[in-house]
């Protein structure tokens, strides 16, 4: 159903020559058994009790503090039933308005739109769910005020007002999500060093290493290669060069025993890993070493 349309059938305050309405759902009784699919950008704000919608044929119930952007009507949103203490507010706007409305530069950012496509419901906080109340109320206000001589332009300044909100909101929570993320990652990253320097004796694979963190090793790399620019394997490489340096330079255990204890197969793999980073045997390098 187009704007016009369901202004008729649910009685809404709205204009719709700008192509605007805002309806206050405060009723079960609000909503027919036969729930038309609302084709317009709807922006829906649950106060109180329950409302089941249908989204591209999948049924979900809203609560207090869930907020629903449907900016694409091909997800085919359907309001089906409320209960009675339902109080929420939806915001239904043309293609044709927010394309006026956004010609110079929209107030959220293209993130937005990409993340609202895969999950238009999102759940916000108290403090939050109370602003953007406000901004619906006033609109619904406004939209009531027929006498006001600035009427359409005051509503386009409510409107960006209420959209500035709802981007603040987003962009809030995708810095927050950000920052823990990092955290996280930070985390990951440090708890790999740990099992580096523990495990470093027997284990070279990063497969060990991302099981006993449980991550897969793809993961385990990006987060490692975002952090120090290095591979796991570098990382692991260069570990195993200090440990079996140290161990030539500071005790006198043979070659083999060095290799064994450092989980090479046998003392040929380890020279050939050894000349890798020093160009010398580990005799040589021990040789040297303990000539200054």
């Amino acid at each position: 159903m187009q704007l016009k349309e369901l202004v008729a059938f649910y009685h809404i305050p709205a204009i719709v020559e700008e192509g605007i309405a805002l309806w206050r759902i405060d009723s079960d009784k609000c909503l027919p058994r036969e729930a038309p699919v609302l084709e317009v950008h709807t922006m829906l704000l649950m106060m109180s009790g329950e409302l089941t919608v249908s989204i591209h044929g999948q049924q979900k119930v809203l609560r207090r503090g869930m907020l629903i952007d449907v900016m694409d009507v091909r997800f085919s949103l359907r309001l089906l039933s409320a209960s009675p203490d339902i109080l929420a507010l939806a915001f239904l706007t043309t293609g044709e308005f927010l394309d006026n409305l956004f010609k110079y530069k929209p107030p959220f950012r293209e993130s937005y739109v990409y993340k609202i496509k895969e999950n238009p419901i999102n759940l916000i906080d108290e403090p939050e769910t109370a602003r953007l109340y406000r901004c619906m109320d006033d609109i619904e206000q406004i939209l009531g005020n027929t006498s006001h001589h600035f009427q359409g332009d005051v509503l386009h300044c409510r409107i960006w007002i209420f959209l500035m909100e709802a981007s603040d909101i987003f962009i809030c929570k995708e810095e927050k999500e950000h920052a823990q993320l990092n955290t996280r990652k930070t985390d990951l990253f440090h708890r790999f060093l740990m099992l580096l320097a523990h495990n470093i004796h027997k284990e070279h694979s990063v497969q060990f290493y991302a099981s006993q963190l449980c991550v897969t090793t793809q993961y385990l790399g990006r987060i490692v290669k975002e952090s120090t620019n290095k591979t796991v394997t570098q990382w692991i490489d260069v570990e195993l060069y200090r440990e079996v340096s140290r161990l030539i330079l500071e005790t006198d255990k043979t070659m083999q025993d060095i290799a064994e204890e450092t989980g090479f197969s046998d003392q040929a793999v380890l020279t050939k890993f050894f000349k890798r980073y020093t160009g010398m045997t580990p005799l040589q390098y021990r040789n040297k070493g303990r000539t200054y």
